[in-house]
């Protein structure tokens, strides 16, 4: 009799795109809601750094970020107290600060306060004077991100600069 012919193996499913790849700047968001967007990219952050790829698309021309290639910037990002925020952490809020105008362009500061396992912020090198606790398992930080709109911006609110605030 003949050989049974072999299994067919199953096919090879395409990867599912990252919910980071879509998330684009939008003249329609608040500076809120591009804060909102940035982080939730953030959260979801994978090996291919999409998330962080999807806050670089944020940044606003006055970035000194844009000034050197994103390998360079992801580095940076991993090996310093800012690594929580490449998918580390358990959940965020964002406030709007505050907003004034400087040069004609229209400014706001965002704060975002992202949420994690004491340890994560202590492996990852986050200076104890920014952590503020939550609870028995987790402490909070705060950075506040400087938003533009301008018509550099293309009416859409992007990001100067990012830093932890003390709580």
């Amino acid at each position: 009799p003949a050989p049974a012919p072999a299994p067919k193996a199953p096919a090879a499913k395409a990867a599912a795109p990252s919910p980071s790849a879509a998330v684009e700047p939008s003249p329609k968001q608040s500076a809120a809601e591009a804060a909102a967007a940035i982080f939730a990219a953030l959260k979801a952050n994978d090996g291919e750094n999409n998330g962080l790829r999807a806050a670089v698309r944020y940044m606003s021309p006055e970035n000194p970020v844009l000034q050197q290639p994103f390998e360079a910037f992801a580095q940076q990002m991993q090996n310093g107290a800012y690594s929580v925020l490449l998918g580390k952490f358990d959940g965020y809020t964002v406030k709007k600060a505050e907003e004034y105008k400087e040069d004609g362009a229209e400014i706001t500061l965002v704060d975002a306060t992202v949420t994690a396992p004491y340890k994560t912020f202590l492996v990852g090198g986050m200076k104890l004077e920014y952590l503020k606790p939550v609870d028995a398992q987790s402490n909070s930080v705060t950075f506040r991100l400087q938003f533009r709109r301008s018509p550099a911006t293309k009416g859409c609110w992007l990001f100067d600069t990012l830093y932890l605030v003390a709580p």
